[in-house]
């Protein structure tokens, strides 16, 4: 708050006519929302994530571990070639991988996604997740996020390596714990 200019002690504030006095006080809980609003995307609360159809990210697991990609829609051609290892690798394992925009995508965006082929299980809502925090790979269990990696670019990531090698999920990601990816 010390960086929006919002510093004000309460006598301060008390001492402001009653409209001013109302605005500040407007403003600052503003600040305060807006603060709190940032941090809504913390791996503790990814598995309160919700997608458009209403279901939760912690439905999505039914016992064995599934993998979230979450991708912001103006990044999907930036990493197509992450998002596209990762449905081959789903192809080809049996093990369900969840791709996932971070919001509604834009008519434009649809376009895209269309003509590349990436097909997607439905988009988040009441989450903000930065573009370039995108995209986002989370491995789920029952118990929770036992993976999380954000920023995966290139042509794959640490995780799909470690998969490529004919380890399980679980392995894969016990190994990524062991080395600190």
């Amino acid at each position: 708050m010390n960086n929006l200019g919002l510093r004000m002690t309460l006598t301060q504030l008390v001492t402001i006519s009653g409209r001013a006095r109302s605005a500040v006080a407007a403003c600052l809980f503003a600040a305060l929302v807006v603060g709190a609003g940032c941090n809504m995307d913390h791996a503790s609360d990814a598995m309160d994530w919700t997608l458009s159809d209403g279901t939760r990210i912690a439905e999505l697991t039914l016992g064995d571990p599934i993998v979230v990609i979450a991708v912001d829609p103006s990044q999907c051609l930036r990493c197509f070639s992450v998002l596209a290892e990762w449905l081959e690798w789903e192809r080809m394992s049996g093990t369900n991988v969840q791709l996932l925009l971070s919001r509604q995508p834009a008519d434009d965006e649809k376009r895209i996604l269309r003509a590349t082929g990436i097909r997607t299980d439905g988009h988040l809502t009441g989450v903000r997740i930065e573009a370039q925090r995108t995209p986002i790979e989370l491995v789920l269990d029952t118990g929770g996020i036992i993976l999380r990696t954000e920023r995966v670019y290139g042509p794959s990531s640490p995780l799909l390596d470690a998969l490529k090698d004919g380890r399980s999920l679980r392995e894969a990601v016990d190994a990524l714990s062991h080395t600190g990816s």
